[in-house]
């Protein structure tokens, strides 16, 4: 796994049934249901999507240079 280890597992659980009302009230707000995907096919490859609004965020394309470690 190397690089993407530190992502592995990333997950939100909200029932399928209040996905609509968080997207509603919580994603305009910027609090997501993020769900990490790892894709083998020629699209976005390691990223997270919220399950309420759709919103992809690339992993691969997190700049992590200035992050304190």
């Amino acid at each position: 796994m190397g690089k993407i280890s530190k992502y592995f597992g990333i997950s939100h659980f909200v029932p399928l049934f209040l996905l609509p009302l968080w997207r509603k009230l919580l994603c305009k707000k910027g609090y997501h249901v993020w769900d990490e995907v790892w894709s083998t096919g020629n699209d976005s490859g390691h990223y997270l999507v919220c399950d309420a609004c759709e919103l992809m965020v690339i992993i691969d394309k997190i700049d992590t240079r200035y992050v304190c470690k």
